[in-house]
């Protein structure tokens, strides 16, 4: 191999030299050395695998100096290329341009994408909130938050001690012609000991009040199993209690956690690029690796959700632990399903900034980019 480019690691086959090909350094996943004793080989060898589930066995040419390129080698260009080039699709833009006439930086405003779903400042049920202006109540979520207007700066600053991460309950979409609401939030902090919060349950008493169908109960739609929730507790964490909270009803999503969905997909790479006998039942062991039951678990959660505020009327309020992973997979699926601005080009943009980008998605955790 040799690097041609600041972005991307280039090679050749051994029987087409006059034959290139380039892997893009975001798309590699691992980086191992091959003990080329051990295969007998006196060259030196070295197996990357990217996410998009390609493998390759590299021989490193005898001509090539073995410390201008080598396994350290390749992680060093990795790592600096990474923490240098944040935004990965630059170099591409530089040379080649872009057809698209949006401003990347600007396209996203909240003020304006929560008008266009029908919040006036003349709305006498909903107010964008100042009080993470300095990310004081919470600093993984954005600087304005759209709550219900009788929920006062004090009143979310209590309750951002309750929610795990102060990831506190906030409203993200507007159904204009059903007037409910579409809300994110984190696992309370109730623990063993059953904590409770008067500020909490007052908060989502407004949310609910808030909307049309103030007759309606809210719907608390935790995306994971009631096992899962109450393995929280253990931890100090956990999830509503309906006896704190009567206006309220609460619905397991049964999503699998960011550990089984990660574990899930290394079973599933391993499969799709290993070779396998005609003996090898393909279909039992896709099946066995649990990817596409966590994908429809994902999208039976968005269609409940869709469903609840398109055909009830209600308002829902989503949740997982954290709030970043399994809940913004439910919230933006749901709102693609509800709002069709979302499916095209520029609102699919502006739904991953709102839900993803500035509700404080771990992109380099969960990308393999931090370390």
């Amino acid at each position: 191999p040799t690097t041609k480019a600041s972005s991307n690691l280039w090679y050749h086959p051994i029987a087409k030299r006059d034959f290139h090909m380039s892997v893009p350094f975001h798309l590699i996943s691992t980086v191992k050395e091959v003990n080329a004793a051990a295969l007998r080989v006196k060259t030196r060898m070295m197996e990357i695998t990217t996410k998009d589930m390609r493998a390759f066995n590299l021989i490193i040419a005898k001509d090539i100096d073995p410390h201008s390129m080598n396994f350290n080698t390749i992680l060093k260009l990795l790592y600096i290329y990474v923490h240098n080039n944040v935004i990965a699709a630059r170099d591409l833009v530089e040379k080649y341009g872009t057809s698209l006439s949006l401003d990347g930086w600007g396209v996203y405003d909240p003020e304006r994408e929560y008008r266009r779903q029908g919040i006036r400042p003349s709305n006498d049920n909903w107010r964008i909130s100042n009080a993470n202006g300095s990310f004081e109540v919470c600093p993984s979520y954005p600087r304005l938050l759209l709550v219900p207007k009788k929920a006062t700066n004090d009143l979310l600053a209590d309750v951002a001690q309750y929610r795990s991460e102060g990831r506190i309950p906030v409203a993200t979409w507007y159904h204009r012609q059903n007037q409910c609401i579409m809300a994110r939030c984190a696992q309370p902090m109730v623990g063993l000991m059953g904590k409770q919060s008067k500020g909490d349950q007052d908060l989502l008493e407004l949310f609910r009040k808030a909307t049309s169908g103030r007759h309606k109960k809210l719907l608390i739609f935790d995306c994971r199993s009631g096992v899962a929730a109450k393995a929280n507790e253990i931890i100090g964490k956990g999830s509503e209690s309906l006896r704190y909270y009567p206006n309220c009803t609460l619905m397991q999503g049964g999503i699998a956690n960011i550990h089984a969905v990660r574990r899930s997909y290394h079973l599933l790479t391993q499969l799709c690029t290993k070779a396998l006998s005609q003996n090898d039942n393909w279909f039992m062991q896709l099946s066995q690796t649990m990817w596409l039951q966590y994908l429809s678990s994902i999208l039976s959660a968005a269609t409940t959700v869709a469903y609840y505020m398109e055909e009830r009327k209600q308002t829902v309020i989503i949740h997982c632990s954290d709030g970043w992973d399994r809940t913004p997979q439910v919230g933006s699926l749901a709102q693609l399903l509800l709002d069709p601005y979302y499916r095209t080009i520029e609102g699919l943009i502006i739904l991953i900034e709102k839900e993803w980008l500035s509700f404080g998605h771990k992109f380099m955790d969960r990308l393999g980019l931090a370390n």
